[in-house]
């Protein structure tokens, strides 16, 4: 004999309660931790309208993004509101830099795009080293060609760094201004005649100009 009694289980009313039960531990936890929230992308940056505006940064490294910065943007009411967004590869943005946003009608965020000069000075980026040799007091650091023929030499001395341009005849040329600056500067031929060639005039300032 078969019986008509269903099978127990949850009934349809009870789904969407339950749905929404199972759903308010997870909205805790969520708004629990806002430093999480804070990590992601701002949705804020889709505020930002078509036209290009100003903003200041106010970090310069996102905690986990590559290519984020953390930008400040005021509006004509005072508010401010601050986003994390992308910047252009290869851009150099400073905390406190000025930064020029602009918002592709493609796109849902905003993009720095450029530092503004004249509002704070940007001091020189220290260089981190990529490579590093260390050489002991009898030791150089040979630069030679592809057939084994050594081109030039770098070493230690007391009187400091040595550079040695290992070929008998040597051509430094460059493609635009060539400076030699330093405390003093002494250029000397140990043997054979000293020229000096210019195109157009041969200038030599000095307090004093003493010959021979």
């Amino acid at each position: 004999m078969t019986s008509n009694t269903p099978y127990p289980g949850p009934s349809p009313k009870a789904e969407p309660e339950q749905r929404q039960a199972e759903q308010e531990p997870h909205e805790e936890a969520s708004t629990s931790r806002p430093d999480l929230l804070e990590l992601a992308p701002s949705p804020g940056a889709a505020l930002v309208g078509n036209a290009p505006m100003v903003g200041r940064c106010i970090e310069e490294r996102h905690p986990t993004l590559q290519g984020r910065v953390r930008v400040a943007i005021g509006d004509a009411c005072g508010e401010t509101t601050e986003c994390w967004l992308p910047k252009l590869q290869g851009l150099a943005v400073r905390e406190g830099d000025q930064v020029l946003l602009t918002k592709p009608s493609n796109w849902s965020e905003a993009v720095v795009v450029g530092v503004l000069d004249g509002f704070a000075s940007r001091p020189e980026t220290a260089k981190s080293a990529g490579a590093e040799v260390s050489l002991q007091p009898d030791e150089c650091l040979r630069i030679s060609n592809h057939d084994g023929t050594p081109l030039l030499e770098l070493q230690g001395s007391v009187s400091g760094p040595m550079v040695r341009l290992l070929s008998d005849d040597v051509h430094l040329q460059a493609r635009g201004a060539l400076r030699l600056s330093g405390k003093s500067v002494s250029l000397q031929a140990e043997q054979g005649e000293a020229t000096i060639e210019a195109s157009a005039d041969v200038v030599v300032q000095g307090e004093n100009i003493q010959l021979n």
